[in-house]
């Protein structure tokens, strides 16, 4: 929960720093990835700066990682505009695409940094599956800020709220299964 309100607190942020101008002057997954990296920090106790440090790139990465994808995707799923209008029909596969991503990124970077057990090749399987939440939650945020700014796509506020506190409660989710998977191997 407390890993949520980290995400949470990032995306606040970000939308704070938009709102005043300055979105263009800071990473958004850079915001991102100190919040996460704070509560393992303070919450987990992790203690090791180049695992933080690591942590931190790959959010920062992934947040640029999902939007280069969105070029190759949108040749895949065009876009349906006139040229007379600002107002883009960007497919939700686009979002889909760009978020899976990202969230790709975060998780696996999480699990291979946070678990409690060394990952194997069955973890990026597992983290594979994971981040189809990652997918999903851009597409939910998308069509939030499309309905907020009736298509014209040009603000992603909705966006932001909804991908960073998922994508961060989804490595929770993730890191506890792997606990409690190491739990029951130690039991059992």
């Amino acid at each position: 929960m407390l890993l949520a309100a980290a995400g949470l607190g990032s995306a606040l942020f970000t939308v704070m720093v938009d709102f005043a101008g300055y979105g263009q002057r800071v990473s958004v997954g850079l915001i991102f990835g100190v919040a996460l990296a704070a509560y393992f920090v303070w919450y987990e106790r992790y203690r090791n700066s180049a695992r933080m440090a690591v942590f931190v790139a790959a959010c920062t990465v992934a947040f640029d990682a999902s939007m280069y994808a969105v070029f190759p995707l949108m040749i895949l799923f065009p876009i349906n505009h006139s040229m007379s209008s600002a107002r883009l029909d960007i497919p939700m596969s686009v979002f889909f695409g760009a978020g899976y991503v990202g969230a790709f990124i975060v998780l696996a970077s999480g699990v291979f940094l946070f678990s409690a057990r060394k990952p194997a090749s069955k973890s990026l399987g597992i983290v594979a599956l994971w981040s189809l939440g990652g997918g999903f939650l851009a597409v939910i945020g998308a069509a939030a800020d499309g309905i907020r700014t009736h298509g014209v796509y040009n603000s992603f506020l909705l966006l932001t709220l909804v991908w960073q506190p998922g994508a961060a409660t989804l490595l929770g989710l993730l890191l506890e299964q792997e606990r409690a998977e190491v739990c029951d191997d130690t039991l059992g």
